[in-house]
């Protein structure tokens, strides 16, 4: 009687983690399909230009221009900045974004610099892009 009992359970308990890993397989097969797909921004993102004006005393912002060089609409492109002093220490970090850039679009970002100190450099990247 026992044995039979505790082979009811154990049978019991394998097929609900069966079905548990069932549904798994099919929520993350699901969620993958309808999720954004990432691609790497140094293919299909090029930063035309960008500077460094003074908006007001003592404030600062970087203009530019980037272009879609791929043959995809994305979704979603970012354009970060990090703001550094004379030793390389990083002060700020700001982005601007743009959603749904067609194939050869053009678009102008603005990112502001909100510190009181001035900086000394600065870095542009690209990043995170999003696809679909």
């Amino acid at each position: 009687m026992y044995i039979a009992s505790f082979a009811l359970i154990v049978l019991t308990l394998a097929g609900a983690l069966s079905l548990v890993n069932l549904n798994d397989y099919f929520t993350k097969s699901n969620a993958y399909d309808s999720t954004a797909q990432t691609i790497d921004p140094h293919d299909d993102i090029k930063i035309l230009n960008e500077q460094m004006v003074k908006t007001e005393p003592d404030k600062y912002m970087i203009k530019g221009q980037s272009q879609n060089t791929g043959q995809y609409k994305l979704r979603y492109v970012s354009i970060t900045v990090n703001f550094y002093d004379k030793y390389g220490n990083l002060l700020y970090s700001s982005f601007d974004a743009k959603s749904y850039i067609s194939p050869g679009e053009t678009w102008k970002f603005e990112i502001p610099y909100r510190k009181s100190s001035i900086p000394y450099s600065y870095s542009v990247k690209v990043g995170p892009t999003l696809l679909k």
